[in-house]
Order: structure tokens, then sequence, then C-alpha cells
């Protein structure tokens, strides 16, 4: 608790550290019991912060990203006029510091997301980390806003154009309408939003009482709402937080309007617009058209739970399926991950106990497999074709090939390239980690 007290007042006072990091969005969004705060300190001086979201299981903790926030990760203060070499190395002491506080406590699973400005994470890996990449955009200079608008691409433009004419851009409509408006864009995609109206209420109340939040929602001469989006702000950057879409007034191009509404409120007072990703593909096509730029930031993981004398596949698998049912108990699933990314025909590989999960989760769309793959089953399993390998080139393309044996992943990669199949494959556990990862 003293370290916690300790982070709050250095954030009370410490510009540089992001939102998503600050004491109070972590209380906001994690409530207050369930995260905590691991600090660097040298004298009375506090030189870097690893805050934290845990839940536990089995009396171990489990690291990871809470629910609509970015990033959280390593911050670090770095002393004044320090050479390259000297930043490199001090860096390295300071995350070695952090990992060794980390690794006291009764750790299972550590998965974050780290600020796009912490770009060396190489102390990480020779520390047994993992790292994946990904992606967010971001406009970096809001100064000149005619430069801006002639950034965006011409369909934006038009967007822009064709809305003003529609609708009127109005601030601040409580919480509850812009939760339902919200709610919509899950809803045209046959999922389950994945935060409650109370959630998202925590949350406004705390940005509200900082002033660090503003609602924008788009509305017609007849009342009705096309379009609402959440944006909060530090003081150096604001962030597309949340939006929405009425399904049925999607073509007006409000959604697009109010980004730019947004866009010259954010120039009055920040550095930057963040468009807080996104790793989905229409999505990212959309946020890229306005002429953001590409930033990297990293998601850091590691697996601390080792099992003497159990076969490293049922390590694999418990691993897995812990993770799988976290995300179920999040009303996240694997079919909302497929209708976010336009895949509409998968095929299953594997009809071990992995693969016939699989099958249930999305069996709801039946429609969305279209065979399983498996050199050891019969030719039908509920009604579905069940093929060898070797006959998948008889087969309807598919958008996606999910293998279930994640033991054997490389192995069944390596097979499809020797009958020549070219094809998106990837493992379930890339999937759930996509998911937990908050890119879906």
């Amino acid at each position: 608790m003293i370290s916690k007290q300790r982070y709050r007042d250095l954030c009370n006072k410490e510009s540089s550290i992001p939102l998503f990091s600050q004491a109070w969005w972590m209380d906001a969004v994690c409530g207050k019991e369930n995260w905590d705060v691991l600090l660097v300190e040298k004298g009375d001086e506090i030189f870097a912060s690893l805050p934290y979201f845990f839940y536990k299981s089995n009396n171990l903790m489990n690291i990871m990203q809470p629910k609509i926030t970015q990033t959280n990760g390593i911050w670090i203060k770095y002393p004044p006029n320090q050479k390259y070499t000297r930043k490199l190395a001090f860096e390295k002491d300071i995350i070695n510091e952090l990992v060794l506080k980390l690794e006291k406590l009764p750790i299972a699973n550590f998965n974050q997301n780290f600020h796009y400005s912490f770009t060396n994470w190489l102390p990480l890996y020779w520390n047994q980390f993992k790292q994946t990449t990904r992606y967010t955009y971001v406009i970096e200079k809001l100064d000149d806003l005619d430069n801006v608008y002639n950034n965006f691409e011409s369909r934006i433009r038009r967007l822009i154009k064709k809305a003003s004419s529609l609708v009127e851009v109005k601030e601040d409509c409580d919480i509850e309408t812009f939760y339902k408006i919200n709610k919509k864009t899950f809803e045209r995609q046959n999922i389950d939003i994945p935060y409650s109206l109370d959630f998202l209420r925590r949350i406004d109340k705390a940005c509200q009482k900082r002033n660090t939040r503003k609602i924008f929602y788009a509305e017609d001469k007849e009342g009705n709402i096309h379009a609402t989006i959440y944006i909060v702000w530090d003081r150096e950057s604001v962030y597309y937080l949340l939006g929405g879409e009425d399904t049925k007034l999607r073509t007006s191009g409000a959604h697009a309007l109010l980004i730019w509404k947004a866009i010259q409120f954010a120039s009055t007072f920040a550095k930057r617009f963040d468009f807080e990703g996104s790793m989905i593909e229409p999505i990212e096509r959309y946020f890229r058209a306005f002429g953001a730029k590409q930033k990297t930031y990293f998601n850091i993981q590691k697996n601390y739970v080792t099992y003497p004398n159990v076969d490293s596949r049922y390590k694999q698998y418990y691993h897995l399926l812990n993770k799988w049912i976290m995300v179920k108990n999040q009303n996240r699933t694997v079919l909302g991950y497929l209708k976010n990314r336009g895949i509409e025909k998968v095929a299953i590989y594997g009809l071990g106990e992995l693969g016939k999960r699989l099958y249930e989760e999305i069996s709801n769309a039946s429609e969305v497999i279209q065979f399983f793959i498996d050199n050891n089953k019969q030719e039908y399993w509920n009604n579905i074709r069940v093929i060898k390998t070797d006959d998948i080139k008889k087969m309807e393309k598919v958008d996606l090939i999910i293998i279930t044996p994640i033991y054997n992943y490389q192995d069944i990669i390596k097979e499809f390239e020797t009958y020549g199949y070219n094809a998106n494959i990837v493992s379930l556990e890339y999937i759930i980690n996509e998911i937990i990862e908050g890119v879906c």
C-alpha cells in the first residue's frame, strides 16, 4: 500500500506518465484492490514504475491488460543530458531491478502492452520474456489543421462533407445514450459487448471528475443519433477510446465527421491524436485513411508456471485452456474474433478435444465451418466433412485454417507446405492470445 500511495503522489506531479498508467485510471478500470505497482527508487526519488492489473488463480497472480486500456508497461524517468550509451545502460539497470521485484511475486503469467514510448525491450529478452509487435496510429502534429485535413484520404474528406449536410455535431450526451449506440456496433457483428454499462459509468465518473473526457455525437433533424465517439486525454495526447454507429445510419459519414471534430478539439491543447490501434484490418485501414502515422508498441509476455515430470504438450494445453476460459468469462469469443476480421469460412485442423471445443464455440454460426482436417478420423463428423491433409487441394478455398494441436504447429505448417497449399493458417493459441491482448 505504501508503494501505491507513493505512486499516486508521483502521478499527481509527473505529467509524462501516460493516461492509461495513471493511478486514478487503474482504480477505475481495475477496482482499487485489483492492481498494484512496482517502483524503482533511489533515495526519495522514483525513477521507474510498473503498474499492473491482476487476478488470482490457485493463489497465483495473472498479470494482464485491463479492459479498454491500450497500454501499461514500464515508465522511466531519465537523468538529464544522458549520452545514448549511458541511457541504454541505465534502462538495463532499471528493467533488471523491476524484473527482480516482479519475480518475487507469486506470479503465474505476465502479459502487458507497453506504451510506444518504451522502445528498448532487450533487457526483457535477456530475462526470457517474449515480445509481439503491435501497432497504433497517431497524428503527431496538430498545430496546422489545414495540413492535417489535407493528409486525409479523399474518401474521408467526402464522408466529412456528406455528413456535414446531414447531421449536427453535439457534445456530451449522457453515458447511457453513448453506451446504447456503442453497443449497436457490437450487435451488428453478433458480438456481446465486452464491458457493462456500470463499468463504463465508473470510468466516465473518474474522467469527468478530472475533466479528461468528452463525448461527441452526431444528430440529424429528426433527433436520430447517427454516431458517437468517446475521447480521453492526458497532457500529451488525446485518445480515441470508444465509438459507435447506428447500424441503419452508417452511410451518413457521421463517424468520420466526429473524428475530425475530435482532432480539431485536440489541437487546442494536445500535441497528438492517438487512434489506439487497431490490429483489425478494416479498422486499421479506416484509421490510416486519416493520415495518421504508424507507431509500434510491444506486447510483453512471460509464463512463470512450470510442471516437472509433465509432458510439455499438456502444459501447453493447460495454459491455453486457462486463457480460453478467461476470455469466455469476459464475454469474448473466437466467433467474435472471426467476425471482426471479416472471416466467413474456416477449416478446423484436428478433431481431438480442442477441435471439438472450438466447434462447439462457433457452431451457432455453422456456415462458418467448411470442413475439418484430420488424418485419423472418419469422413464426416456432426454432418461436416472430414478430410485428410493430402485431399485439401480438392476442397473449396477457406479464409482461415485454425490449428488445434498447438504442440505440433510447426510440423503441421511444413505438412501444408509439402502439399503446396497456400492459405492463411494460425493456431488456436494465437487467436486466444490476440483476443487477450485486445486486438480483436
